[in-house]
């Protein structure tokens, strides 16, 4: 990767104009994996490091520390310094801070990736599952005995054949 960006410079360029003009729908996932692909072909393009940290402070709590870490590397090996990299950097010691040791919610450790259902705040039961409580409760209060998979189902019926 790094023979390829140090012999084509402008190919890398134009690349980095192509990625600038899309960050703002990156996912944290791409700012994360697109932070790390500058770092390592040495990318020194302010304007795409600026819009990774941009897009990172703008996702807000889905912006894990461990995709904060990334995105101020690739700052840091391109020597990028900016307000905006001040601000994610102050973001992630707070978060970090409030972490404390050891919450299982907010630790680095628990994987390598976010699955795409938490990071679009699908991370919660369906619709559908929230109901099934409220729709299997009769009338009097009364929860009734087993989930409603269990319990039997009207069977639909149908209308008489003509003849």
């Amino acid at each position: 990767c790094h023979a390829v960006a140090s012999s084509q410079p402008r190919l890398v360029e134009a690349l980095c104009g192509q990625l600038v003009a899309r960050v703002v729908d990156f996912s944290v996932k791409d700012v994360a994996n697109t932070a790390s692909a500058c770092q390592r072909l040495l990318v020194r393009n302010g304007a795409l490091l600026e819009g990774l940290v941009r897009q990172g402070l703008r996702r807000g709590w889905r912006f894990r520390p461990r995709y904060a870490e990334a995105v101020l590397g690739a700052c840091e090996a391109a020597g990028f310094e900016d307000p905006v990299v001040q601000e994610l950097r102050e973001t992630l010691e707070v978060s970090q801070a409030a972490a404390g040791a050891g919450s299982p919610e907010n630790d680095d450790n628990s994987g390598e990736v976010a699955d795409a259902e938490e990071e679009d705040g699908q991370d919660r039961p369906f619709f559908g599952e929230e109901l099934e409580p409220l729709l299997a409760a009769p009338a009097g209060g009364q929860a009734a005995p087993g989930p409603p998979s269990q319990q039997p189902q009207p069977q639909p019926q149908l209308p008489p054949r003509g003849r």
